[in-house]
């Protein structure tokens, strides 16, 4: 049982040490980097971005208000999903009704 403690416990410390590492190596993001890709790959060659953006590793320096900061570059797929209804709302309006309104101003 110990043992089995151990493992979970190092393995734990080695993936936070990993991703300290990871994120020790990306720039500040400031004026200068405004508007650029991390890692820095992806602002030359598509194919690392978008490999990037599968792993949802991507980031963009945006600023917001005064401060600068990387914001990830992502879309939940149930966002997509609330904007369809309001789109089949418009293709079923009636034209009938524009076609009453303009009749009269003949």
């Amino acid at each position: 049982m110990k043992s089995t403690f151990r493992i979970a416990l190092l393995t734990a410390v080695a993936v936070c040490t990993l991703m300290a590492a990871e994120t020790a190596a990306r720039p500040a993001c400031s004026a200068v980097t405004r508007g650029q890709f991390w890692p820095e790959a992806a602002n030359n060659d598509g194919v690392a971005a978008l490999r990037a953006a599968r792993e949802g590793e991507l980031a963009i320096c945006t600023r917001e208000g005064w401060r600068y900061r990387w914001s990830k570059v992502a879309v939940h797929w149930k966002s997509l999903l609330n904007t369809q209804p309001a789109v089949a709302a418009r293709k079923t309006e009636k034209p009938v009704e524009a076609e009453n309104h303009l009749s009269g101003l003949r």
